[in-house]
């Protein structure tokens, strides 16, 4: 009978930096590991799961997009359809042991690879400005995620500005992406228009 089953791999230290490539790599391999380099020679298929977070350059202060280990330490193999040879999974470089019970391999099913690899194609653990406007936590454009996260009649408190502490509510949303909100001010309802770094959500009582 065969199996397909994966199986959780411990990592040694180091066995997630880049690998020297040999010969011509595609675009999706370049940020391959030492470890998916080792196991792929052995003919392992392999499963590093991903993050990716935007991070600011410290010189140039531009935003890049890094990925990293969505759960370091750990690793998923796979001998494809057969049961993986032990000894040289274990021999493999980046390769510290597997994940077992009463010492036997315990098995991952298919199925919740699959779903762990769908949520990664679909952005689901990215902190990315692509990924919350794929996940609606943000808009394409500052308007679009200020009215996202200030909709109208949201009950607001000033943080910031001279008018910090005082309560508002919000009315609208202008095209630059300021709320626009009724404040009241010495028992006045005054109409404001405010950066939304300068607004928290009112909590509910």
């Amino acid at each position: 009978m065969t199996t397909s089953n994966w199986y959780v791999g411990y990592l040694r230290a180091g066995a997630t930096r880049p690998s020297r490539h040999r010969g011509p790599v595609p675009a999706e391999g370049q940020d391959e590991t030492v470890v998916e380099r080792a196991l792929a020679d052995e003919g392992f298929g392999a499963y590093l799961p991903r993050v990716r977070k935007e991070l600011r350059h410290h010189r140039t202060k531009k935003i890049i997009t890094r990925r990293f280990p969505l759960l370091p330490g750990y690793i998923f193999v796979t001998g494809g359809d057969r049961e993986p040879n032990w000894m040289r999974l274990k021999a493999c470089e980046g390769i510290s042991g597997v994940l077992s019970l009463d010492g036997r391999p315990w098995p991952i099913a298919d199925a919740q690879v699959d779903t762990l690899k769908q949520a990664e194609a679909d952005l689901l653990f990215d902190d990315t400005h692509a990924a919350r406007v794929k996940r609606g936590q943000e808009g394409r454009t500052r308007r679009e995620t200020t009215a996202i996260r200030f909709h109208e009649g949201c009950a607001i408190t000033l943080t910031e500005g001279p008018f910090s502490g005082l309560p508002g509510v919000v009315v609208g949303v202008t095209t630059g992406g300021l709320i626009r909100a009724i404040v009241e001010v010495f028992r006045q309802k005054t109409p404001m228009e405010i950066p939304p770094e300068w607004v928290e959500i009112k909590e509910a009582a």
